[in-house]
């Protein structure tokens, strides 16, 4: 859950000594959205709960002068492992932060959280919905977010665009196979509402990733 923290709160003298000490995986630093700005991401481990979960949360600083302030935050993020990366899943003008973990109870797949900076508020803003997306892509021509699931080895394709720092589900692709044939629908989200614009049936075997 996010907490909105007074702009002028300071980091702590143990905030301060790991932004010093760089530890990995607990702390990026850099000037990456602006020249004559700096931030700092700090990642802390909280506990584990009875199911061996780690939950881990996010601070976001800026300096100002030679003071830190803490924009904003984030607790209580379950994980397993802690792997971090900047990337692009956005139209925005800045790097994006992505935090991928391997949740514990649900076969080995990564969940990742996407942070995204908001020039406005000047805040590192999580794009609620993200984690539950498996096998992520971004097309910068088109600004779709597509996600791959599988389903009995046949994949499924769902498109998004992040709007207004939203994550907005615009469309679909679904496959499905009996013994002998496969079977595709493709569909808008329009105002909320599923439209599907094509059907398809091909006899196997098909290449369904290639459909």
């Amino acid at each position: 859950m996010a907490q909105q923290v007074n702009s002028q709160h300071l980091l702590t003298y143990a905030d301060s000594n790991l932004i010093k000490q760089e530890k990995p995986y607990q702390f990026h630093f850099g000037q990456f959205f602006k020249n004559d700005t700096v931030y700092a991401i700090l990642l802390d481990t909280l506990r584990r709960d009875n199911q061996n979960v780690t939950l881990f949360g996010l601070k976001f600083f800026e300096k100002v002068g030679n003071k830190w302030l803490r924009r904003n935050e984030y607790d209580s993020l379950p994980t397993w492992g802690i792997h971090t990366r900047f990337c692009n899943f956005s139209k925005y003008n800045y790097m994006d932060y992505l935090v991928s973990a391997d949740i514990a109870g649900t076969g080995g797949n990564e969940t990742e959280y996407l942070f995204i900076f908001d020039k406005k508020t000047r805040s590192l803003l999580q794009i609620k919905g993200f984690e539950n997306l498996p096998n992520t892509t971004y097309n910068r021509k088109n600004g779709l977010i597509t996600s791959i699931g599988l389903v009995s080895g046949v994949p499924s394709f769902e498109y998004f665009k992040i709007e207004d720092f939203r994550l907005i589900q615009v469309g679909g692709k679904e496959m499905w196979a009996d013994n002998s044939y496969g079977y595709l629908t493709e569909y808008k989200i329009i105002s909320g509402r599923k439209i599907i614009y094509k059907k398809e049936k091909r006899k196997l075997p098909i290449d369904f990733y290639k459909w």
